[in-house]
């Protein structure tokens, strides 16, 4: 925004941790793009406490995620938004060192590093209103949107490797909403070793209570309204090293409710009922075995079914791979999208007294 001086320009950064919030205020002349005065402020019961910039980068500590919402013209002006067709492009400004540059990439810092994320409005076919806003969380550093098919790509770096994955949402048949995996059948493809050749490197911890993401192993995509749930998704990032053991937990209510043994963990499904708040935790693993011919192999998938219960602690979710897991699986992978009354409705409803089916997919 423009200062009291026409040749001055102001920048204002607000930063959230939690509860935690720092402003800082950047003067930059229009004509020189010199700095003038940098000031960092930390509110705190709605007072104003100038801090130095030390404090501020303890505050921060990490990358700082800036918000897209689709459904939104205004922009973080150091996120660049380009449209070709029904592609559109958002990118990240670079910090550039020459004297020229413009204040715009003044105002990033060379040690700033920055995510877009989360990614607001994504489901702009069925989203209602009153639902929360469907969005994509993740480490991306570039996204593409392609507005005709739903098709989001994003470019994760990890590790000094950066990769390029695209998601779409899960399909709606006949009315009926199919969950499914939202990354591409490309990428699923790929050879990766199981959790039992990586037992040396820390678990990928996936807790269902949170939606942001501070793993970039990790893709979160959640609040997709469907007839009477809401649906949510951790996607797995199939980066090209071997994957560790895969931790689901809920820290609400302070439980693991599923961790990884020899099988690769492609990714968590989350189904919360908006009535009656009754919760699914669907757990997509694939075992991986070898063929007598060289360079090939098959997979079996198992999803492993959890239902939320009143207790907490270890007895918070109830094991129901172990009882009678198809008749659920049935009812969550065939959810009406014009179910929504949601009120005078039973689980006993929805799910079959047949505990004895094998095949349930």
């Amino acid at each position: 925004m423009s200062g009291m001086n026409n040749a001055l320009d102001v920048y204002v950064q607000e930063y959230r941790r939690g509860i935690g919030l720092i402003v800082s205020v950047i003067d930059v002349d229009r004509t020189t793009n010199e700095f003038g005065h940098i000031r960092h402020f930390e509110i705190v019961d709605d007072q104003l406490i100038l801090i130095n910039r030390a404090r501020k980068l303890d505050f921060v500590s990490g990358p700082i995620s800036l918000v897209i919402d689709l459904k939104s013209t205004q922009l973080n002006p150091l996120v660049i938004k380009t449209t070709n067709g029904t592609n559109i492009q958002y990118r990240l400004t670079k910090h550039c060192n020459a004297k020229m540059r413009d204040s715009i990439s003044r105002i990033r810092g060379r040690n700033d590093v920055f995510l877009i994320s989360p990614i607001l409005n994504i489901d702009w076919l069925y989203q209602t209103p009153g639902s929360p806003q469907s969005l994509i969380s993740s480490h991306s550093v570039k996204v593409d949107v392609d507005v005709v098919l739903q098709h989001f790509t994003l470019w994760i770096k990890h590790n000094g490797y950066v990769g390029n994955y695209t998601l779409s949402l899960p399909p709606v048949v006949n009315g009926m909403f199919k969950a499914q995996h939202i990354l591409d059948p490309s990428y699923r493809n790929v050879r990766m070793t199981p959790t039992g050749g990586a037992r040396s490197t820390s678990p990928l911890e996936i807790d269902v209570s949170r939606f942001d993401n501070s793993s970039p192993e990790v893709i979160v995509v959640a609040n997709l309204r469907r007839g009477c749930w809401l649906y949510r998704q951790y996607c797995i990032v199939p980066f090209p090293y071997p994957e560790q053991v895969v931790r689901v937990t809920n820290s609400q209510v302070q439980t693991v409710i599923y961790e990884s043994s020899d099988v690769l963990v492609t990714h968590v499904e989350v189904f919360d009922h908006v009535v009656h708040g009754w919760e699914y935790v669907v757990v997509n693993t694939m075992k991986v075995y070898d063929t007598d011919i060289k360079d090939e192999f098959h997979t079996v998938t198992v999803r492993e079914v959890f239902k939320r219960m009143d207790g907490q602690g270890p007895n918070a979710y109830c094991d129901l791979s172990k009882l009678c897991r198809c008749p659920y699986v049935k009812m969550l992978y065939n959810i009406s999208i014009w179910e929504q009354s949601c009120l005078n409705v039973d689980v006993h409803d929805f799910v079959d007294s047949d505990c004895k089916a094998v095949e349930c997919s």
